[in-house]
């Protein structure tokens, strides 16, 4: 039924309603884009100085260009008053240092992991990380990748990939290239403004 601008009618009724004209909310109708629109851009200006750590996972080697991409991003993160870091291999007493890198990602200490699948490396990352997000129940990190170098391997592009995809964000590496990053300094944005009732990325205060 379509709720539309309805009339109500009082007949002597003591304190009654008088006749008049009620506007009732047509619950069928969407809500306008450019009102969604208005209260996300409302979302991330009130939410542009909460705590949100994002871990910048590079490819072992790059070339000039791709290099230019990853600093572009960090500095434009930097400038929107993200925490950044940069992936590397942690000193956790001598263990593994993948093991002990993956186990810093499960201890909540990022918001967003992102991931330049490029090379074994950064493949490897990401293998691990979906695999420690799905079987920790982490449904709060966010791991979206940049797809920097094409691959026909079914096991990753049906397995980590397409779980990116349907979990997060994948970035094509040469649309950033001809367009800018600013879509990837948006989306983390919006993850900024839905995440600011969780605990991923924040400190303990002392």
């Amino acid at each position: 039924m379509v709720l539309n601008q309805s009339t109500v009618e009082s007949k002597n009724q003591s304190g009654g309603i008088t006749a008049d004209t009620v506007n009732i909310i047509n619950i069928n109708n969407p809500i306008p884009a450019s009102v969604l629109s208005e209260v996300q851009e409302t979302l991330i200006e009130s939410t542009a100085e909460r705590p949100y750590s994002v871990l910048l996972c590079p490819p072992s080697e790059m070339t000039e260009e791709q290099k230019n991409i990853v600093r572009q991003i960090r500095d434009s993160l930097e400038s929107s008053n993200f925490e950044v870091f940069n992936s590397q291999n942690p000193d956790d007493g001598g263990n593994y240092p993948h093991i002990a890198e993956a186990k810093f990602i499960a201890s909540k200490r990022y918001n967003s992991v992102i991931i330049f699948a490029a090379d074994e490396k950064t493949l490897s990352k990401l293998s691990t990380y979906t695999y420690i997000k799905e079987d920790r129940s982490l449904s709060e990190l966010d791991m979206p990748v940049v797809k920097i170098n094409k691959t026909n391997d079914k096991y990753f592009e049906n397995g980590c990939l397409r779980y990116v995809e349907d979990t997060g964000k994948v970035f094509c590496y040469e649309e950033l290239c001809s367009n800018g990053v600013d879509k990837v300094i948006k989306y983390l944005n919006r993850r900024r403004s839905l995440n600011y009732r969780q605990d991923r990325g924040r400190r303990s205060s002392k």
